[in-house]
């Protein structure tokens, strides 16, 4: 089992949820965050002086999924999230010990699975 995380532009986000839930993936997180980066500065005028805001307004996404289908979802998250600029995101993975569903009491890929 795995744990993918996607921070991704929030316009994105709606985009990626229904593609991820026609391939079948029954249920993920979706938080609004805010995210600060030195590479992506927004600069506007207040009072005629100069000002940078540097935080930015941010999607993050967290799936559990099986190691077949890892795979096929890193490839949906790049294809529909990906602009070529730079503040589209990153992607991490990381390994999962054990899943338990708490309703079902289903384990690993079993509690993951649609009910």
């Amino acid at each position: 089992m795995k744990k993918v995380v996607a921070y991704i532009r929030t316009q994105r986000a709606l985009v990626l949820k229904e593609e991820l839930r026609k391939m079948g993936i029954s249920a993920m997180t979706i938080a609004d965050i805010t995210a600060w980066t030195s590479f992506r500065k927004i600069s506007l005028q207040r009072r005629g002086i100069p000002v940078s805001y540097d935080l930015v307004h941010m999607a993050k996404i967290e799936i559990f999924v099986t190691d077949d289908l890892l795979g096929k979802i890193l490839n949906v998250i790049i294809e529909y999230t990906r602009t070529g600029e730079p503040g589209d995101g990153v992607i991490t993975v990381s390994n999962l010990e054990q899943v338990i569903n708490i309703s079902t009491l289903g384990k690993d890929e079993n509690a993951v699975q649609k009910s």
